[in-house]
């Protein structure tokens, strides 16, 4: 009998300690429609975002070190001249091709911030606090002048 009610007992609080562990789903973005909306919200100065350029996919996944196997699909715009403002969004495969994805973030971060360090040192201010992001199999980098606007554009768009 008491083993019973040990086991009812455990039953409950396994089944309580699920009932209050709430996920929300991940939808699907369409990264275009999202790097565009970053693109124009005014997170980057007006003579930036006016010139910011998409660059394609597969250089996008190139130049930041995954693995193309990881990316379903990538959105990269960045600028011509001495500005580090970029918006990197990347649809990978699964959730685990995007942790990989989302890991390389730092490196790539580091190596942008260190380029512009001797020579532009707001543009690797800028860097260092870029807005990193994993989403279920997307994974969003943006570095820009207006964190704040960036990481509320996200927000709105992942509720």
């Amino acid at each position: 009998m008491k083993r019973i009610c040990l086991f009812l007992c455990s039953l409950m609080l396994l089944l309580c300690s699920a009932c209050g562990e709430q996920q929300t789903a991940v939808h699907d973005l369409n990264i275009t429609e999202l790097a565009e909306k970053l693109k124009t919200s005014g997170a980057f100065e007006e003579n930036i975002s006016s010139t910011m350029e998409p660059i394609r996919a597969d250089r996008a996944v190139e130049m930041f070190g995954a693995a193309q196997e990881d990316v379903k699909d990538a959105a990269y715009y960045t600028c011509v001249g001495a500005t580090a403002a970029e918006i990197l969004i990347f649809e990978c495969t699964d959730e685990s091709a995007a942790s990989r994805v989302y890991d390389l973030a730092d490196a790539h971060l580091e190596k942008l911030r260190t380029t512009y360090e001797s020579y532009a040192p707001e543009e690797a201010k800028k860097v260092e606090n870029a807005v990193k992001e994993l989403y279920g199999r997307y994974v969003i980098v943006v570095v820009s002048s207006n964190a704040d606007t960036v990481k509320s554009v996200i927000a709105e768009e992942t509720a």
